[in-house]
């Protein structure tokens, strides 16, 4: 078994199991306080507290049943203690919820917004777009309505934000970054 991490995830999969501990010094739970987090995205909310772990830290074990129904997303969560009448803020975060594939009984959109915005672009620019691409909208502009100069700043524009989101998987999986800058002395 691999060691508990000791941060919030970033990033986690409805249907796991959510597992980490955290340390907040002057809170131990030894003394009695409860960590215990609120996640919101929109008008939907995730709550759950922690337990002793026994060495100092706060341990949050969410099981894979509980988790599985939560709303795929964008959340910001808030960490707080407490204990009786007292309660403080510790930490607080975004976290990206998404979706168990193992569960889906239905097709789905793997694709970042990013991807999809970059595509219905391409599709409209190689003049291929289907009915849909074609009424995607952009900050309230739809694509129909575009000037081609219009489509190709849009196109450079998402083109840029998808290289972004490759560069960033790339170092989330511990690979190098696919642009090195050479210098030579």
């Amino acid at each position: 078994m691999s060691a508990i991490q000791t941060t919030e995830p970033s990033v986690f999969v409805a249907g796991d199991t959510l597992k980490f501990k955290r340390y907040f010094a002057g809170y131990p739970p030894a003394d009695g306080w409860v960590l215990s987090y609120a996640l919101v995205m929109d008008s939907y909310r995730i709550g759950f507290s922690g337990s002793d772990n026994g060495d100092g830290y706060h341990l949050i074990n969410v099981s894979a049943s509980n988790t599985k129904d939560w709303k795929t997303g964008q959340y910001r969560w808030q960490a707080y203690v407490s204990k009786g009448s007292e309660r403080y803020s510790v930490a607080s975060g975004e976290m990206e919820i998404q979706p168990d594939f193992a569960s889906r009984t239905d097709g789905y959109d793997a694709r970042s917004h990013v991807k999809q915005v970059l595509d219905a672009l391409e599709a409209v620019i190689l003049k291929k777009a289907s009915k849909d691409q074609l009424r995607y909208s952009i900050a309230g502009m739809t694509l129909e309505k575009m000037s081609p100069g219009d489509l190709i700043r849009w196109h450079n524009h998402y083109t840029r934000l998808y290289r972004q989101e490759l560069e960033a998987e790339r170092i989330a999986q511990g690979l190098s970054p696919a642009r090195k800058i050479q210098v030579r002395f």
